[in-house]
């Protein structure tokens, strides 16, 4: 490695030593977090994640590096405005809530550490490495409430049209379902928020590998929305009548509890077969594009080169 980019690494990892010790106790209240919340499990693999992008794409990124140490001064007056919002106690904020502003300012001490060791240009090219660090503030409470409620409405939806397929008689009254012999309740247990969150990361990190379209992105990341409220309805469906027709405690069994992994990799492999459709349809549009340029310049050099014949 070249000397140069040697000591900017060296800059930033002190950056990285001295904002890990400045940011120790709310970093520990995270992983504890994380411990004890399963649709906050993801939390703690993003900056590993994000590391091994910017590894990844390293020839890239650092093809060009400077300090800037300028703008990098903006990023940290947005750091010291979230760590001072949250420690002045002139928001009501929930334990969660402080731990997400605080989260989002060592996020930005990061970018802006990036930022002044390496350069506009190397930030620039790394945006979605740094970008994807936001993952790691938990979600505000209302943001959270709000998104548990959509997948909890969507499976309810979802379960009356799988239940209608079936020809299940059914009654239902919002988010209760009564069919001949019990009564369900899609209660936001069944939001699927944990494996949504796995589903939405995954897509993020497979649009940004592996397609080059910002409709193709932008079309499998949402989805993950129908997909989640899908596999929530089946899995809904599918406990209800195994109960009413084979086992009436397989309900209240470990399938209902912690049957979730199989409907997880059967979303999974959907959302993979959306991207195969998608990359099919990329490859396309950049070999016409390739295509195109190459008769362009075909078209260019050949009246050029005929005088001289």
């Amino acid at each position: 490695m070249k000397q140069p980019i040697r000591k900017n690494h060296v800059w930033f990892l002190l950056v990285l030593a001295v904002s890990i010790a400045v940011y120790w106790t709310p970093l520990t209240l995270l992983a504890e977090l994380a411990r004890k919340q399963e649709h906050y499990s993801h939390i703690l693999v993003i900056p590993g994640v994000s590391a091994f992008l910017i590894y990844l794409g390293r020839k890239r990124f650092f093809s060009e590096i400077d300090f800037a140490l300028r703008p990098a001064l903006g990023f940290l007056a947005i750091a010291i405005l979230l760590g001072g919002l949250r420690l002045s106690g002139w928001l009501p904020l929930s334990e969660n809530d402080s731990l997400t502003l605080a989260m989002l300012s060592l996020v930005t001490v990061w970018v802006g550490g990036y930022l002044a060791c390496y350069g506009r240009k190397a930030a620039r090219a790394a945006l979605f490495p740094l970008a994807f660090l936001a993952l790691l503030a938990p979600l505000p409470d209302v943001v959270l409430a709000n998104t548990i409620r959509i997948l909890q409405s969507g499976s309810a939806e979802a379960t009356a049209v799988i239940f209608g397929f079936t020809g299940t008689p059914v009654f239902r009254d919002g988010y209760i379902f009564a069919v001949p012999g019990l009564t369900i309740h899609v209660a936001e247990e069944c939001s699927g928020i944990r494996s949504s969150m796995a589903l939405f990361i995954t897509s993020l990190l497979a649009a940004y590998l592996f397609l080059n379209s910002p409709w193709r992105k932008l079309v499998l990341i949402l989805a993950v929305y129908p997909i989640t409220i899908v596999k929530n309805g089946l899995r809904i469906v599918l406990l209800t009548l195994v109960t009413t027709n084979w086992d009436p405690t397989f309900l209240s069994g470990p399938m209902h509890t912690r049957g979730g992994q199989p409907f997880f990799v059967l979303a999974l492999f959907v959302l993979l077969g959306v991207l195969w459709l998608l990359r099919k349809g990329d490859r396309r549009v950049t070999a016409t594009a390739q295509g195109a340029a190459l008769g362009q310049g075909s078209d260019t050099i050949g009246p050029a080169a005929g005088p001289a014949r």
